[in-house]
């Protein structure tokens, strides 16, 4: 007979792994993010973010710190009360060292400023001086965060309007340049320890309070001429999405504006530029622009009479003519009146690059 199998032993006995730790440095960047997943707060979740952003406030690790200030301004949409209390770290964030932690600083003041029944007069002057701080930034990331953020609030705090223009015509021209692009694409800001986009200014500005504030500032410096930044900046305001509530406002505006805008057509730096701005404003106003056809004369004639000179720059002259084709491809009101205009030019501007112009309107 064969011999009896032999008798296995018990199986060992397993003790289960203790669940994995997360460090609490990653604990914190994850919550970054799940808070602004989250719809709603109770007290116990307010409390649970709160209390790991406060820590992260607190770490050494300049990247934490940012990255647990960009909580605070999600909490402070859902509590503004909590977020309040922490208005003395706020004044010390601030001051951070690091450029993010001071750009999500301004997105705090911006969440509570934006609640103006939950603040009083201190707090609210506290937040709008902060603010300002950022608008005021040497560092173009960080003004560039505060102008994106600070741009719905400027129509109902008029006292932000002058500190969010300077800090727009003192940016870099790439970074202004991605704030005034016309479209919903918001540009990424790169390596940041929380995901954030800028939102471009023409989505959320008052565009009219912005324009009135940009002429009142280059009369007020008696600028004998725009800047490059001016130019930028009218143009992006004149092609965005203008309020038809806003039209007389508007008229009123490029009566003051004309002078400027005209002699800016004899400039190489400006001239594109300017057209740009003028197309989108003769298109906005229609027949309520013909009377600044006098001024636009003047131009004309300091760009192509025989005596132009140095103003009569190649560049000027091929933008004003591909300008006044645009302008007579509008149609009426304007075809007509570039046709007055093309009449009062002398013999020397019809034999200049003008006499495109003067061919298109007689054909």
């Amino acid at each position: 007979p064969a011999p009896p199998l032999p008798r296995l032993p018990p199986p060992p006995t397993l003790t289960p792994l203790p669940p994995p730790r997360v460090p609490r440095q990653a604990f914190v960047q994850m919550l970054t993010v799940l808070v602004t997943l989250e719809a709603t707060f109770d007290d116990d979740l307010l409390d649970l973010y709160l209390y790991y952003a406060v820590i992260g406030l607190g770490m050494s690790s300049s990247r934490l710190r940012a990255a647990a200030t960009s909580m605070l301004p999600t909490l402070a949409a859902h509590n503004p009360p909590t977020i309040l209390r922490l208005l003395p770290r706020l004044s010390a964030l601030a001051a951070d060292g690091w450029w993010e932690v001071q750009a999500q600083t301004a997105r705090v003041c911006v969440s509570l400023l934006a609640q103006p029944a939950a603040l009083d007069a201190a707090a609210a002057a506290e937040l709008t001086r902060l603010l300002c701080g950022a608008l005021a930034s040497r560092n173009p990331s960080v003004a560039a965060v505060a102008l994106s953020e600070a741009a719905p609030l400027l129509a109902a705090s008029p006292d932000l309007l002058e500190p969010s223009l300077r800090a727009l015509l003192l940016l870099p021209p790439p970074q202004r340049a991605a704030l005034l692009l016309p479209s919903a694409d918001a540009p990424a800001l790169p390596l940041t320890s929380a995901s954030y986009a800028l939102a471009p200014l023409p989505a959320s500005w008052p565009a009219l309070a912005v324009a009135r504030e940009l002429l009142a500032g280059v009369k007020s410096a008696q600028l004998p001429c725009l800047e490059p930044a001016h130019a930028e900046v009218i143009a992006a305001l004149a092609t965005g999405a203008l309020d038809d509530h806003g039209r007389d406002g508007w008229r009123e505006w490029f009566l003051g504006a004309k002078d400027y805008l005209y002699v800016a057509l004899c400039d190489p730096e400006l001239c594109d530029t300017v057209c740009a701005a003028l197309l989108g404003l003769y298109t906005y106003l229609g027949e309520e622009a013909l009377p600044t056809f006098s001024t636009l004369l003047s131009s004309l004639r300091m760009l192509f009479s025989a005596d132009a000179g140095a103003a009569g720059s190649t560049a000027c002259q091929a933008a004003a003519v591909a300008f006044l084709l645009k302008v007579h491809e509008l149609g009426d009101p304007f075809a007509k009146a570039l046709s007055l205009l093309v009449s009062e030019f002398d013999g020397p501007m019809r034999e200049s690059q003008l006499s495109e112009v003067v061919a298109r309107v007689g054909a």
